[in-house]
């Protein structure tokens, strides 16, 4: 199929448009004891998005849960303060893994600073991290 040059050129101005609108968003790797350093330092929201049964057996102190694989995913996250800065994990915290795969959605919110913790909660807990375990 063959574009004329007026389809192609609203095409291309509807592309500017989208790139202008997405902002980039700066995502910083830390492990287990920079975390713990940096949470100290700074006024940081942890979003722990493993499943509420992974929580139930643990979690770092005061982090909001916002589960990966429910549907709703983006609508929660869709919720959360796009001034804030979060740090965003799973269990493991690897490549290709569920805390990097929500980072489209915190960078679609506008969301422009993220920490993400490498080795993710298994990270945190064999750093000697401080560890909270939610009442029933």
């Amino acid at each position: 199929m063959k574009l004329k040059t007026p389809s192609l050129i609203f095409l291309l101005s509807l592309t500017y448009i989208f790139t202008l609108s997405a902002k980039d968003m700066e995502v910083v790797d830390v492990e287990g004891a920079a975390a713990a350093e940096k949470l100290d330092e700074q006024s940081i929201v942890v979003l722990d998005v493993r499943t509420p049964q992974e929580v139930a057996m643990g979690r770092i102190p005061g982090s909001i849960n916002i589960n990966i694989a429910d549907p709703d995913f983006a609508k929660q996250v869709a919720k959360l303060d796009p001034s804030k800065t979060y740090m965003v994990h799973c269990a493991a915290g690897s490549p290709g893994g569920r805390s990097r795969r929500s980072l489209e959605a915190l960078q679609e919110l506008g969301v422009e600073k993220v920490y993400h913790l490498e080795g993710g909660f298994n990270g945190w807990k064999q750093s000697g991290n401080e560890v909270e375990v939610p009442k029933p």
